[in-house]
């Protein structure tokens, strides 16, 4: 994560990440890198990534909704 990216706690084992003037798919590649980190540190330890860009006339709850959707859309299809 860059200095100036937002990280913070949002509850539990979860947390919110606002990156800016970052592509959807350059967010992703930077995802990838923080499970494989993860993954080498802890074990057994995996990060589940649900990806959403705030757009215009959005609050802040309505892109981490949609971000928390994804989130468990990418869980179950990687269950099927």
């Amino acid at each position: 994560m860059r200095s100036y990216d937002v990280v913070m706690r949002y509850g539990g084992d979860e947390f919110v990440c606002g990156l800016t003037d970052v592509s959807l798919a350059e967010s992703e590649r930077r995802f990838t890198s923080v499970s494989e980190v993860l993954a080498k540190a802890v074990p057994g330890a995996s990060v589940s990534v649900g990806l959403a860009a705030l757009q215009q006339q959005e609050d802040l709850g309505s892109v981490i909704n949609r971000a928390d959707h994804a989130m468990y859309e990418g869980r179950r299809a990687r269950r099927l």
